[in-house]
């Protein structure tokens, strides 16, 4: 990537770094936005706390960013027969039928905090799927705006209740948005599968020149 070096870098700052990643992740999402009065005031009454939650301290000390994904599931309208139940978070994907199911979620992306570069090594996933259903391809796509490209894949056979790992050979810098995604082949209609955790480590990829 143009404009950046790469090697060893300066200690982290977590304050800021928290600050940085809340901001990408949660403050263009968050009805408290229009309560603020001042930033001062956004990160201690509201952000602070989120913060916490979201990114994984101990990670952040070493260098890493770990972000926990609660953004809602959508179900393509154009492929399948299915929806994502609102009362359960919108986490929860339903079967209307026995016909597969393909459902994605955005993914939250820092792709550069101050002057590091950062790209995605690794998506955690935890599921539930009812009996007779399963997984049949989980992924993850990146859309620069003019091309659509699967960056990673895997197409395990998953059912009933477990937690597994996608690992890029590589990071992967994102020039557009990331998306995951999964198909869901149920037994008969009702079935449901529940992403119970997402979650995704970043790792630095080079510092940008000061």
């Amino acid at each position: 990537m143009d404009g950046r070096t790469s090697g060893a870098s300066p200690r982290w700052r977590s304050t800021s770094l928290v600050l940085a990643g809340v901001l990408l992740g949660v403050v263009l999402l968050s009805p408290v936005a229009a309560d603020v009065r001042t930033p001062a005031h956004l990160w201690r009454s509201h952000l602070k706390n989120k913060a916490a939650k979201l990114i994984d301290q101990r990670a952040l000390r070493k260098g890493r960013i770990v972000i926990s994904h609660s953004g809602e599931w959508g179900v393509s309208t154009s492929f399948g027969d299915g929806f994502v139940d609102p009362t359960e978070g919108g986490d929860t994907i339903v079967a209307n039928s026995n016909v597969l199911v393909a459902a994605s979620m955005d993914i939250v992306s820092p792709v550069r905090l101050g002057r590091r570069f950062f790209g995605l090594k690794q998506v955690y996933i935890c599921y539930f799927v009812t009996a007779g259903g399963k997984i049949d391809f989980t992924r993850v796509s990146h859309n620069t705006g003019t091309t659509v490209s699967i960056v990673l894949n895997d197409n395990t056979d998953r059912t009933g209740a477990a937690c597994f790992t996608l690992t890029a050979p590589t990071p992967i810098e994102p020039e557009g948005s990331l998306v995951l995604s999964l198909r869901f082949q149920p037994d008969t209609g009702g079935d449901e599968v529940i992403i119970r955790t997402v979650t995704t480590t970043w790792v630095p990829t080079g510092v940008a020149p000061s």
